[in-house]
């Protein structure tokens, strides 16, 4: 996870916004956090479901198809295309 922030500063990013969004592919439904470079702009930089049990972390995944990443391919399908969602 630090190697995301660290490559984001390497490439000039200052400030990263985070929201709460949900899994669309590997765990359906799940809270995932989304880490943006502008608040819910564009596709997310990343996104972590991080999984909990007893209030510990049990463990972290990398998302790769939260509802930020489904609504950014959303806004620029290609038109000859046919999407699933």
């Amino acid at each position: 996870m630090k190697e995301q922030f660290d490559y984001l500063k390497e490439n000039g990013v200052e400030k990263v916004y985070m929201a709460i969004g949900t899994c669309k592919m590997c765990y359906t439904g799940e809270k995932v956090y989304e880490f943006y470079k502008e608040l819910k702009n564009g596709k997310p930089a990343f996104a972590y479901n991080i999984q909990e049990e007893n209030g510990n972390i049990k463990d972290i995944f990398r998302c790769n198809f939260s509802d930020g990443y489904q609504r950014a391919s959303r806004d620029n399908k290609n038109p000859d295309i046919t999407y699933l969602f």
